[in-house]
């Protein structure tokens, strides 16, 4: 059971020096003394005209009345600065949350270098300063880390370096959200090797580094990654390759944020049928691989397609087929970007007429294709329009002719990119005047041209009853 216990906020001196403070359960009050008036934070003698609130008790009361609509009372992670009787900051200030300690100037600014920590002596505010040195490399990079919100709340999982009483950085840096330790040289670079985990004892750093051995493959392919923001935070999506002791690739890679894992040769690359899927076990990388046996046509094709950026994030609308346990293409391939899916043959061909878009049932790609009619003109003119690039992504602009259920180009046209169309004739040529731009209403082809010349209509009957 948890026991609520009540913190006497009159030990922190909230109250001006001319008032009284009575604790309460979860709260104070500050009541002028008699002879005085004012709320309790600052109080004037009678008879004397109350003075402009200073610089310290406007931030003050800002913060203690924007915490408690019903009374100041302090929320525990927030700052509220301290006050004297004339309404200066006080030379001392403390955070009675954290128990930090430092001094400031006449403009509540903190000094540098007067921070300590709870259960150390404070600092003598009283005793001038030093003239101020320029801040170290450590120095700099300690007080760029955001570390509070606006609101002055902590941010949790930034790294902030150790700097040592000289501003130089210590030897041994840890970071407070994750646990990991590691030596550092002078310039606060990390030293190869020396990184341990929460569960392992940390590396001496006051040994001297063995002679430095040229940085392996794994080692500099791991170092090109950015895996970390400016400030610290890890980029999602991005994962790292794991280097050995010796710098070697590990057997067993493993990718942070999708899951899966493979085992890799000594160069990094994958071992072709290791890969494991999120919540599977992974696979016996120590398991010699079989001898290996040529790569099939769909094997090289899927293979050679690339499907992530030279920084490791996936590259979205690259078509990979997918190929059977024998590395043959699997009769029915889909596209996982526009959901559109077709039936291939044993050389990935796409079978004419197979293809269905997203959402609609598949083409059964066991029945055998219908004894197979030479191409008209239509046929030829759209498949010969390339609208896909060789990695397989798709080409915006390009005007595909639709042909109907006979391969003969349907009558009404239209160009995808653009939203025009247009009427055709048998031969797919544009007829004239009949165009319309996106958002008109398309020209009916059925009806004749009013343009065409009697000589051209009679052209155009003569071919129809040829045709018939």
């Amino acid at each position: 059971m948890e026991i609520w216990r009540d913190v006497d906020e009159c030990q922190s001196s909230p109250c001006h020096a001319d008032a009284g403070c009575s604790n309460g359960p979860g709260s104070f009050r500050c009541q002028c003394r008699p002879g005085f008036h004012g709320d309790g934070f600052q109080c004037s003698p009678h008879g004397r005209p109350e003075r402009p609130q200073s610089r310290c008790e406007q931030q003050r009361d800002s913060v203690q009345g924007a915490l408690e609509p019903r009374g100041p009372r302090p929320v525990l992670t927030t700052y509220v600065p301290q006050c004297d009787a004339d309404g200066q900051y006080r030379p001392l200030q403390c955070h009675r949350s954290t128990g930090q300690c430092w001094c400031v100037d006449s403009r509540g600014q903190e000094r540098a270098d007067t921070r300590t920590a709870p259960g150390t002596p404070p600092t003598d505010c009283d005793k001038p300063e030093e003239p101020e040195r320029p801040k170290t490399h450590c120095q700099h990079h300690r007080d760029g880390v955001q570390t509070t919100s606006p609101e002055g709340h902590p941010l949790l999982g930034v790294y902030v370096p150790d700097c040592d009483e000289a501003g130089q950085y210590k030897t041994q840096q840890c970071h407070g959200s994750t646990g990991y330790c590691w030596c550092v040289d002078r310039q606060g670079q990390e030293r190869a090797n020396t990184r341990t985990s929460p569960r392992e004892s940390p590396v001496d750093c006051n040994e001297p580094d063995e002679p430095e051995r040229p940085k392996t493959r794994c080692e500099q392919h791991r170092e090109s990654l950015q895996t970390t923001g400016p400030e610290g935070h890890p980029i999602a999506g991005a994962s790292a390759p794991r280097c050995d002791a010796r710098g070697e690739y590990a057997p067993l890679q493993c990718h942070g944020s999708t899951g899966h894992c493979w085992c890799v040769d000594i160069w990094g690359h994958e071992r072709e049928g290791t890969r494991s899927l999120p919540g599977t076990p992974a696979t016996d990388c120590d398991k010699p691989d079989e001898p290996e046996r040529p790569k099939t046509h769909c094997q090289h094709h899927r293979d050679g397609v690339q499907t992530t950026s030279p920084e490791g994030y996936p590259l979205i609308g690259a078509f990979v087929p997918e190929c059977d346990e024998h590395g043959q293409y699997k009769p029915l391939q889909c596209h996982g970007s526009t959901g559109h899916c077709w039936c291939v043959d044993n050389g990935g061909q796409e079978r004419q007429g197979t293809r269905t878009s997203a959402g609609t049932p598949n083409t059964d790609c066991s029945r055998p294709d219908e004894p197979e009619r030479p191409k008209t003109h239509c046929q030829h003119h759209r498949d010969g329009v390339q609208t896909t690039s060789p990695e397989g992504h798709p080409l915006v602009g390009a005007f595909v002719p639709e042909c109907d259920e006979h391969g003969q180009y349907k009558p009404l046209q239209c160009h995808g990119s653009t939203g025009h169309c247009w009427c055709v004739d048998n031969g797919g040529q544009e007829r004239q005047g009949t165009r319309t731009s996106a958002g008109t209403p398309n020209t009916d082809c059925s009806r004749p041209d009013s343009t065409m010349s009697d000589d051209f209509l009679a052209e155009e009957q003569l071919h129809r009853d040829q045709r018939l």
